[in-house]
């Protein structure tokens, strides 16, 4: 294609080849996808100025013994105006939201231990309903998890805005590859900070990335120590899954649709969710019996999402819900590199210490309402 290409035409060429290949080599991210590389580099710093694009990494859950719990909680009618700031503390969180069709009802997703003492730390919840927080709570662990890009064949890249047509959608095949779960953790502390970074921004150098655990955590790391930890750890142990490609989250809804999927209808479902063009997180529960998908809607698309959701999804399901959160009442959260013992290498997870964290934060919240309102503080 070389440099004649049109610009809208290689910056969808070029983000492609970052699905495949990651950010960190334009070069062969250009021979891949038969673009100059001066185009395909213009391409690419254009569109992260001009639209936001982003490419972010994420974890190989199961190389660090981890899985993610969806949970959905209904706080108490003394704590509802208190309680989703009262979660935000919680370090175990990869995602935290309100359901806006219900603005009483929080939603969001934990990091567990693989192991069973995964199981044993959702008693969380059920210590925050004896403390009187939560009047209700439901939760799933997922067995496994997807994570997927924007669909580059589904934006026009010379406004950096979705268009496509819903009765055109193509199939698409799953971007990661599922491991077996380790119950250990085949990383160290300093492969969870760099993954945390990589998270944020993939295409941050090895550079600033040592920049930035210095002024973060006052730990020095040279150059070539974290490109040994990169290439001999997260590339090495299959730390790290593909890179996904991003657009911004303003201006848009985040919802959460919990499915149980009829039987012998799995494959037609999952065939059909991905379809999706924002589809960014597929979580499976043991046997599949439910099924959790993330999407990152643009407000014009929501109707045709929701006429999508009815006509196609909801004939092969059993059980339907969704969950909806905007912006300002949901938070993302990176890998929980806080709560890894370097002593033992291992995940340190404690219900009841959190349940109390949680608990004595929604009262000084509580307490703090109350005085502005000028009411007795129990």
């Amino acid at each position: 294609m070389g440099d004649s290409v049109p610009a809208a035409r290689s910056a969808r060429a070029v983000f492609e080849g970052i699905i495949e290949l990651g950010p960190r080599d334009l070069k062969r991210v250009a021979q891949l996808k038969g673009l100059g590389y001066t185009q395909a580099t213009r391409a690419f710093h254009n569109s992260v100025a001009k639209f936001g694009v982003r490419v972010l990494g994420g974890a190989n859950n199961e190389m660090l013994g981890l899985v993610l719990a969806f949970f959905e909680v209904k706080p108490t009618e003394p704590y509802r105006d208190v309680l989703f700031d009262s979660f935000s503390s919680l370090r175990s969180l990869s995602y935290l939201g309100v359901d806006m069709t219900d603005l009483s009802t929080l939603f969001g997703l934990v990091y567990v231990p693989a192991s069973a003492s995964g199981h044993v730390y959702l008693s969380l919840f059920e210590k925050l309903k004896e403390r009187g927080l939560i009047s209700s709570y439901r939760t799933h662990v997922a067995a496994k998890r997807l994570r997927y890009s924007v669909r580059p064949e589904c934006i026009d890249w010379s406004t950096g805005k979705y268009s496509f047509e819903w009765a055109d959608l193509k199939d698409r095949v799953a971007e990661d590859t599922v491991f077996e779960l380790s119950e250990s953790v085949l990383a160290d502390y300093v492969d969870l900070l760099i993954i945390k970074e990589l998270e944020s921004d993939a295409t941050i150098s090895l550079s600033e990335i040592s920049n930035r655990l210095l002024e973060k955590h006052q730990l020095k790391v040279s150059e070539r120590l974290l490109l040994y930890h990169f290439t001999r750890h997260l590339v090495g142990h299959k730390l790290l899954s593909r890179y996904k490609v991003f657009f911004p989250l303003a201006n848009s809804i985040s919802a959460y649709i919990i499915v149980r999927v009829k039987a012998s209808c799995n494959e037609q479902y999952a065939k059909l969710v991905r379809r999706i063009p924002f589809l960014s997180i597929e979580l499976f529960t043991g046997g599949d019996a439910v099924h959790i998908s993330s999407h990152n809607i643009p407000l014009d698309h929501l109707p045709g999402f929701v006429s999508y959701v009815q006509k196609k999804l909801r004939p092969l399901v059993s059980s339907l819900d969704i969950k909806m959160s905007i912006q300002g009442l949901r938070y993302a959260y990176t890998i929980p590199f806080e709560l890894f013992d370097i002593q033992t290498g291992m995940w340190k997870y404690d219900a009841e210490t959190d349940a109390r964290q949680v608990t004595i934060r929604a009262q000084e919240l509580l307490s703090s309402v109350r005085q502005r309102e000028g009411k007795p503080i129990d």
